[in-house]
């Protein structure tokens, strides 16, 4: 079969220009049994088949131009619902195609949908009633997509997603590597990688230039009045310096900077001059604080003593 064999539109429902009486509107059931007209449920009923001297009735002309109509009605709707190429002829003599008819454009490939009763505008044309069948969809390479993408669900690929830009003098690379880590790779128009991003699911992302850390990673720091403190994640120390420090039953307590979140993984380390001969140890730490002893045998008591404690932050 060729486009442009004919293809028998029913542009006219048979015996659309009878008089009234000669064409019978089909009902679905025989009204009185045995009159001879026909119904959808017997068609022609059995007394048409009868001989009039054996008390038959014969078949109405009017049923048959029922029928007829009835089924080039159906044959009608189908063809302007179908997807057959739009007629604009066919379309002017049904009064146009209804809302929710799909046809095929003058160029090959497209599809339309219309938009209207009645529609006799021509797909494609400016103001027509008619929107591409596929005008929603990614069709094939080269289709250009106006607007935001809005992907639910997976997007999946086997190539990777290649984003260009509008002069494509660069071109972005992104791919889920067969190792599991997301990878954006920005290249430019001679494919000479110029940048590499890489995202694991532990949540490290590495560049070319090495391990990016997270913003909690970064250190934060600041000064006491003594000294200054540093932190990483919630990992804090402090360095202070105790200006004098004398031998005292049960010791000297010294209060931290900068409180720790609790007692437990608190470490202090404690230094004295080099020249001094001032023997401290310490103990019985807290979140807030500690204790510095001297031993009865230290040769020195009164010197300044140098603190550094680690701990978890507050």
């Amino acid at each position: 079969m060729k486009s442009l064999d004919d293809r028998a539109l029913f542009s006219e429902l048979i015996a659309a220009g009878a008089q009234d009486g000669n064409v019978a509107d089909i009902p679905a059931s025989q009204a009185v049994a045995g009159d001879g007209t026909a119904s959808v449920a017997l068609g022609f009923p059995p007394e048409t088949f009868v001989a009039r001297s054996a008390g038959g009735v014969p078949p109405r002309g009017q049923d048959m131009n029922g029928f007829l109509k009835y089924i080039s009605q159906a044959i009608q709707f189908l063809q302007a619902t179908s997807v057959s190429a739009f007629d604009s002829g066919f379309a002017a003599k049904i009064g146009g195609y209804p809302m929710g008819a799909v046809v095929a454009g003058i160029t090959p490939g497209g599809v339309w949908r219309s938009v209207a009763d009645n529609n006799v505008s021509i797909p494609g044309t400016m103001g027509a009633a008619w929107v591409n069948f596929f005008g929603d969809y990614v069709q094939k390479a080269g289709d250009t997509i106006s607007g935001a993408l809005t992907v639910t669900g997976t997007l999946r690929s086997d190539s990777n997603v290649i984003v260009a830009n509008s002069q494509n003098k660069s071109v972005v690379n992104i791919r889920v590597t067969n190792e599991g880590y997301l990878s954006f790779d920005l290249n430019s128009a001679d494919q000479t990688n110029l940048a590499s991003l890489r995202v694991y699911p532990s949540g490290e992302i590495t560049s070319r230039k090495g391990i990016l850390a997270l913003t909690s990673q970064l250190p934060d720091e600041g000064s006491t009045g003594s000294g200054r403190w540093y932190q990483i994640g919630n990992t804090l120390v402090q360095n202070f310096r105790v200006p004098a420090v004398y031998r005292a039953t049960g010791g000297t307590y010294v209060a931290f900077p900068k409180a720790f979140s609790d007692t437990d993984d608190i470490t202090i380390q404690l230094t004295t001059a080099a020249d001094n001969n001032m023997d401290v140890w310490a103990f019985n730490p807290t979140s807030a604080g500690f204790y510095i002893n001297i031993p009865s045998n230290s040769a020195s008591s009164g010197l300044p003593v140098s603190v550094t404690a680690t701990g978890v932050a507050r």
